[in-house]
């Protein structure tokens, strides 16, 4: 989930709506993986790289010095309870880092991404952009029960809450 504001008559914000359109492809090929868990991992990795490849343009353009994305501390200990899952080691434990370099493997785009609200739950979040009248952006892919992060999220997190109501927190604790 992002917040953000930009002015109509801003270019970037034509971007922005192309990029939508891309989300929009991707929700077409993920329909079309349905059943094949490897095309679908395939669709959603293909999504990522194209995303921020995007961004790592985009701020090339516009001179920024990174990109700012809006994981959140819920992202974060979902990010904890998969890597558990598939088995992990110390520096798994840690989760997502608040600073990191990125590149792409097939454009050679590069980009820091910077991840400010891995602090801040996903609810206070999604609060202030309602207080302030702001729409968050919304990856259409964080609904399809195909992925696991999204099955954490849906179904594992809650059972996790029946036995530590502060689970999140709990996790959070371990990432630091």
């Amino acid at each position: 989930m992002g917040c953000f504001t930009m002015p109509r008559s801003n270019p970037p914000y034509l971007k922005f709506e192309v990029l939508s359109e891309a989300e929009t492809m991707w929700q077409k090929a993920e329909e079309a993986a349905k059943g094949d868990p490897d095309q679908l991992w395939r669709v959603k990795q293909g999504h990522l790289a194209v995303r921020y490849a995007f961004l790592a343009r985009l701020a090339e353009e516009v001179g920024a010095s990174a990109v700012a994305v809006g994981h959140t501390a819920d992202d974060q200990a979902e990010t904890l309870v998969m890597h558990l899952l598939r088995g992990t080691g110390l520096a798994g434990l840690r989760g997502m880092l608040p600073r990191t370099q990125w590149r792409s493997k097939r454009t050679g785009a590069e980009a820091v991404v910077i991840r400010p609200l891995l602090g801040v739950r996903r609810r206070d979040a999604e609060a202030y952009c309602q207080a302030l009248g702001l729409e968050p952006r919304r990856d259409p892919s964080n609904l399809s029960p195909h992925f696991v992060r999204n099955r954490v999220r849906a179904r594992l997190m809650p059972v996790l809450r029946e036995f530590n109501l502060s689970v999140e927190e709990a996790l959070l604790r371990t990432a630091r």
